[in-house]
């Protein structure tokens, strides 16, 4: 039997040509792996340790990490309600201006109960507008956001709702050949037309459906096309990224508005100076805030914590200082963005397993983070993966097809050995040459961690 592993200066080195014989990473030369003990710091498994690669959304561990430490698990993000003009018994004579906090998580839940205050408040008619007031940060919408109908390319705004995306809900026509059952979820909204080419199938066809968002001429078109099969009993699910946040965001809050029976007429009145507060949204804690962001690699969660960390400058070189000063980190390394979708991130196998060391050894962060990170086999993005290690590893995943393959999984295990152990394993393609899918690079590393988890 052929050794894979040779034992040097107690540290397990992987040899380079190890894993380029891995079906699936061939083209993957530039491997980065760390496995590093928590309690005593010491590296127990490394390959290219040091080798400065693109983390994709791995990067989401540095901003929990930093965003957690600045403000605690139990923070909740608060957003003003105020209105414009005079409140005359049940009515506003105004506006009503919803005050961005950067508040990441503003969910139809929340939603539902911002509208039920009001109307426990004895109001139930606004005669002006539902104004935005997104001046904490200035919308992010470049021209990826502006043209992806990506969930994860979602415009980044100190106020939205639902991520700034919107949900569509596919359900079976009620004759085979029939339009199928469009709908956005929880409610239509009168900024977004759905278009339905959806056509009832016979069973065993199985369902394809596509949604693609272009420019109306009064309203965001979606055109949903594609084949559901008639048998299908739950809803085929699709999220999609928007391009005019602030009217999308002032439509869902007429509408929550309205399910709660308070009409919102829309006038167009002169603007008031003077707002008076009405309501605030208290947010979810930071704690939950998190598992969200990591559970479902959400980044616009992820982006706008960054712009929530500087409101006015540069949230990327905040992480940058958290990794050098909290961290200890000196080595190099690129931070661009929370989220890791931009590619110019670069950071390395062996300072993320420093970054998870370091958050292990505080215990006023370290309950609130790892509960954070997907169980193996269970939730998220992992929820299929390692099922033979079901609940056991606690891991974030990370993956771009852009500019070239990109698959990573860093978190941590209980070894038998040697307590709590952090690992990262990150996989770059090369440009240069032909891409490993993103499904090989994938299944190569699950197989990669069963193999430390049984020996480390």
């Amino acid at each position: 039997m052929v050794r894979l592993f040779v034992l040097l200066s107690s540290v397990v080195i992987l040899p380079s040509n190890v894993l380029a014989k891995i079906p699936g990473l061939s083209n993957a030369i530039f491997q980065g792996v760390a496995v590093q003990t928590v309690a005593s710091n010491k590296l127990l498994v490394a390959h290219n340790p040091d080798q400065l690669l693109i983390p994709a959304s791995l990067t989401k561990l540095v901003t929990t990490a930093a965003v957690l430490d600045k403000w605690g698990s139990t923070h909740s993000f608060v957003t003003r309600v105020m209105h414009s003009g005079q409140r005359r018994g049940n009515t506003i004579k105004g506006n009503l201006v919803m005050v961005g906090a950067g508040d990441p998580y503003l969910v139809s839940e929340k939603m539902w109960d911002f509208a039920s205050q009001v109307k426990n408040l004895g109001i139930n008619r606004v005669e002006g507008q539902i104004l935005i007031d997104n001046g904490l940060f200035p919308a992010k919408v470049d021209q990826v956001t502006a043209t992806s109908t990506n969930a994860y390319d979602a415009p980044v705004t100190a106020f939205g709702i639902n991520f700034n995306t919107v949900t569509i809900s596919v359900l079976p026509g009620t004759q085979i050949g029939k339009p199928a059952k469009v709908t956005l979820f929880p409610f239509a909204l009168d900024s977004v037309q759905i278009h339905n080419r959806v056509v009832t199938v016979a069973n065993g066809k199985g369902s394809r459906v596509e949604a693609v968002r272009t420019r109306g001429r009064s309203s965001i078109k979606i055109i949903v096309s594609g084949r559901i099969a008639i048998d299908r009993r739950q809803p085929l699910t699709l999220y999609r990224s928007i391009n005019e946040p602030q009217r999308v965001a002032s439509d869902y809050v007429r509408n929550f508005l309205r399910q709660h029976d308070v009409q919102v007429l829309g006038k167009k009145l002169s603007a008031h100076r003077r707002l008076t507060p009405l309501t605030t949204i208290k947010g979810y804690p930071l704690n939950y805030i998190v598992k969200g962001l990591n559970t479902f690699s959400n980044n616009y969660i992820a982006d706008v914590l960054l712009k929530k960390l500087v409101p006015s400058g540069n949230g990327s070189v905040y992480l940058q200082d958290y990794l050098q000063q909290q961290v200890g980190i000196r080595s190099k390394f690129v931070l661009r963005d929370g989220s890791g979708l931009n590619p110019d991130n670069k950071l390395t196998a062996r300072q993320l397993t420093t970054l998870l060391t370091h958050v292990a050894q505080r215990m006023d962060l370290f309950p609130d983070f790892i509960a954070s990170l997907p169980a193996s086999g269970l939730e998220g993005t992992v929820s299929e993966r390692l099922a033979d290690y079901r609940g056991l590893i606690r891991l974030k995943t990370a993956t771009l097809s852009s500019p070239f393959s990109v698959s990573g999984l860093a978190g941590y295990y209980l070894s038998t050995r040697h307590g709590l152990v952090a690992f990262a394993i990150l996989a770059n393609g090369r440009p240069d040459r032909s891409q490993p899918t993103i499904v090989n690079l994938r299944q190569q590393q699950d197989r990669l961690l069963t193999y430390l988890v049984n020996k480390f």
